[in-house]
């Protein structure tokens, strides 16, 4: 796998990364991989497994399950 290495990255861009690293529990490198390939492959972004998320509830609005949520998302990218 090639790689690639970055100099002279601004200080306010290495700390936002840094801190996105840290928030989603990866790795500088790793984190910097997932930001490239979903700004590059916007489509190739696996799907959430919804099924682990609770049924959302607005307030005047019927409930929603994360599989209609999902449709819905599905529906304006087509």
């Amino acid at each position: 796998m090639p790689t690639v290495i970055i100099r002279d990255v601004p200080e306010k861009t290495y700390l936002r990364l840094k801190n996105s690293a840290k928030e989603n529990r990866r790795s500088l490198a790793k984190e910097a991989l997932v930001m490239l390939e979903a700004r590059l492959n916007p489509y190739d972004v696996p799907k959430l497994d919804w099924s682990k998320w609770p049924t959302v509830r607005l307030k005047g609005k019927p409930d929603l399950s994360p599989e209609a949520i999902q449709a819905m998302i599905d529906q304006g990218r087509e």
